[in-house]
């Protein structure tokens, strides 16, 4: 290809990085994943400091994901982060929602909480953020701390009210704030369930729970 080709004559041109990894792309799209594979692999070697090179860690670590290989994917992934911090690379809310999906697989609840939370932080207009809030609930949730878990399904109802995970993100409030003897609040997100989300599949329950709900 053209630009394995000008990567191998001019290996030191500043385009070299990036033809490299264009060639991975082209290779890619023929299916050709282990060939494109490599040539990211490459770029991470042989250019560790060029601005391409967090594209070509996270197109290793969709690879190793495929291949499903999580350790290494995780390890790409993490690469991705820091250099995208700095430079505000579009591809950190998914870098950083797979550390946080592949460390919650793994059980590694305190790495995926922290995964989460910075995609809140630095990523709140991602449309990664609002499952990110959800998990981060769920991981408090089944680590018995109920009032963070509260906290993070309350900023996914409050701040994107809109996504699909909102309505179950009031059913949680509710369960967590009957576990925690709150029934005030459980009454008013089972109130909030009911009047923004009609069309809800917990509607039903929601209209049981509002009868016995003391």
């Amino acid at each position: 290809m053209a630009y394995e080709a000008f990567a191998a004559t001019s290996p030191q041109h500043e385009a070299a990085p990036s033809a490299l990894f264009k060639a991975g792309l082209a290779h890619a799209a023929l299916a050709q994943t282990n060939a494109a594979a490599k040539l990211y692999q490459r770029v991470v070697q042989e250019y560790p400091d060029s601005p391409i090179t967090p594209n070509a860690h996270y197109a290793l670590a969709e690879w190793h994901r495929a291949q499903g290989d999580e350790t290494a994917a995780l390890d790409a992934y993490r690469a991705v982060v820091a250099p995208a911090l700095k430079r505000r690379n579009p591809l950190l809310p998914g870098a950083l929602y797979w550390l946080g999906e592949l460390n919650r697989r793994q059980m590694r609840k305190a790495e995926a909480l922290d995964a989460y939370a910075q995609i809140l932080v630095h990523c709140p207009d991602s449309e990664l953020a609002p499952p990110a809030a959800f998990w981060m609930g769920e991981l408090q949730f089944k680590l018995l701390r109920y009032e963070q878990a509260v906290l993070a399904f309350r900023s996914l109802v409050r701040d994107y009210p809109a996504h699909e995970l909102a309505d179950d993100a009031l059913v949680k409030i509710v369960t967590l704030c009957e576990r925690l003897g709150d029934y005030r609040q459980a009454k008013v997100a089972n109130e909030v369930l009911l009047k923004s989300y009609p069309s809800s599949e917990f509607r039903k329950d929601a209209l049981i729970r509002a009868k016995n709900l003391p």
